[in-house]
């Protein structure tokens, strides 16, 4: 009856040429993805998938301002909202929408954005696991975070972080330490922190504190995999012992998951923790170091987070606080190797549909003189090309990767240079990894027309073996 009328009142108008009636259609992703706007007139409404699903498709939506709807727009954060039963306001408010192309196109892509992550089948059964658990009393006795903490000779810098992070948790989270054969101080630090913090503990003040002992040293893969094993939060942040959280770093991660249930990584930044900061290290901008060339807020799925990622050089674990269900079971660091972050993190973050980034500096990463770079050999530099060989086949692999692989490539052959340290078996790697990776040579021939990497470009003819395309022998 109601489309009858409909369609005499079109013949009457005579809009047939601007009104069509569809009937039954198997494909409306695809007429979405085909208009600009998406209206709902509507009484009721449970959940409005129809103008969800306008909303993943890009479209500016308008709907009735009822209830569901209502929350669905976000009071009209992402979309217009007309008065029910109203023409006139109706017709206000396409004719305002349709006035303002630029308005109706930033509020579609914010709304796209929103509905992508926030109205998806994986924020769907996220939601409603979540519920069954709280439901059940399951996630009752569950740390929301867990703290991880790989601790090889820290020495005093492990006081510091203990404490960055300790007085900033409450009796809902957990701190887990592994004393990888330390043969300094740590295990009396730790042993004392246990003792006062477990007191602290049982009266509902503060973190729990556990710690777990191994001798001899198996270096920090297996460490952090011992860690992974043993984290029992819904959350978790890996955080180096000589590197500490700045305050209020975990307040404002916490704010972030409590409003944004749907998320599976928080990205942070970081500051450089220098014993000694000059102007040249404030020029450096090391009081603020990005993690992605963006504003804060949601990340957009699909490849911006990876290539953001990459871009700024940003690999490290501890910079990615991760929901503990986001870190696929299979996963792990690789035993007796550095660089492993490289190895793990992009592989880790590929699988990421829903991310935030705190565009704040709440980690300081502290220059330490002893660090993995700063104590290079050639050892270290085989692993360094290991992990550019796990990074070459890690899925979603693409031009940013390519040009992000290149620069290690060079920064590696760098390192080697000025520790006269020679790399009999970078040849045949170098074509293998170009072989294996096309785009990786690719990259690196789009180097002489971009003027920002001129003097890299230059650098890599001088130190050879990058040519482009590979000769037969490998240089």
């Amino acid at each position: 009856r109601h489309l009858q009328a409909a369609m005499a009142l079109v013949q009457e108008l005579g809009l047939q040429q601007q009104v069509s009636f569809l009937g039954h259609r198997s494909d409306v992703p695809q007429l979405l993805m085909q208009h600009q706007v998406a209206v709902l007139s509507t009484h009721y409404e449970g959940l409005p998938l129809s103008l969800a699903e306008a909303m993943a498709a890009g479209c500016a939506v308008v709907g009735s301002d009822v209830p569901t709807v209502r929350e669905t727009l976000g009071d009209g954060r992402w979309g217009w909202l007309a008065r029910g039963g109203d023409p006139q306001d109706w017709a206000d408010t396409l004719a305002a929408l349709w006035r303002d192309p630029k308005a109706a196109a930033h509020k579609a892509q914010e709304a796209r954005d929103h509905a992508r992550v926030a109205l998806s089948r994986h924020q769907m059964v996220q939601a409603s696991a979540h519920l069954f658990e709280e439901l059940s009393g399951r996630a009752a006795g569950r740390p929301w975070l867990s703290v991880l903490m790989p601790a090889h000779n820290p020495g005093a810098y492990l006081e510091e972080a203990l404490q960055s992070v300790v007085l900033q948790l409450d009796a809902q989270a957990e701190v887990v330490v592994f004393n990888d054969g330390s043969s300094d101080q740590t295990a009396e630090c730790l042993a004392r922190w246990a003792t006062q913090q477990g007191a602290a503990h049982e009266q509902g003040q503060g973190p729990a504190l556990r710690v777990l002992h191994q001798t001899p040293s198996v270096g920090v893969s297996a460490a952090r995999n011992a860690l992974l094993q043993a984290a029992q939060g819904q959350w978790l942040w890996f955080l180096d012992a000589d590197d500490r959280l700045r305050p209020g770093a975990v307040e404002q991660v916490r704010r972030v998951v409590l409003q944004q249930p749907q998320l599976q990584a928080v990205v942070v930044d970081h500051a450089v923790l220098r014993n000694a900061s000059g102007l040249k290290h404030r020029l450096r901008g090391e009081g603020h170091r990005r993690s992605l060339a963006r504003p804060g807020g949601a990340v957009p799925p699909g490849p911006a987070l990876m290539n953001g990622l990459m871009a700024a050089g940003q690999w490290h674990v501890w910079g990615k606080v991760l929901r503990a269900d986001a870190w696929p079971a299979d996963l792990r660091f690789p035993n007796q190797r550095v660089f492993e972050d490289l190895s793990v993190v992009p592989r880790l973050m590929a699988g990421i549909e829903h991310a935030w980034y705190l565009a704040e500096p709440v980690v300081a990463y502290r220059s330490n003189p002893g660090s993995l770079l700063g104590s290079m050999n050639p050892a270290k530099l085989r692993d360094w090309a290991l992990a550019l060989d796990d990074l070459s086949t890690a899925p979603g692999f693409d031009r940013a990767w390519a040009d992000f692989t290149v620069q290690q490539a060079l920064r590696l052959r760098r390192v080697a240079q000025r520790l006269n340290t020679p790399l009999p078996w970078w040849p045949a790697w170098w074509a293998a990894l170009c072989q294996r990776q096309a785009q990786v040579p690719q990259a690196l021939a789009r180097w002489p027309w971009q003027p920002r990497r001129w003097v890299a470009w230059l650098q890599a003819q001088r130190l050879g073996g990058f040519g482009y395309p590979v000769a037969r022998d490998g240089r």
